[in-house]
């Protein structure tokens, strides 16, 4: 998220960029949102393998709304 990096190893948030991975995502604070809470890829620029990127959003648990 902006120029802050950060990588998944077997489900686990690493600090930092990993030498070889496998994607890499890019956004900003909104897109990272929209990433993580609808699934939506459009806001983001992914580099690498995308099918890899879309099979992670696809074993995120579901996010429940929060009334306002």
């Amino acid at each position: 998220v902006g120029d802050e990096e950060a990588s998944l190893v077997n489900g686990d948030s690493q600090p930092g960029a990993l030498e070889d991975p496998d994607a890499v995502v890019e956004t900003d604070a909104e897109g990272f949102y929209y990433f993580f809470v609808d699934r939506d890829l459009s806001r983001a620029t992914v580099t690498g393998d995308r099918a890899a990127v879309e099979n992670l959003l696809g074993t995120l648990p579901a996010v429940e709304p929060v009334a306002a």
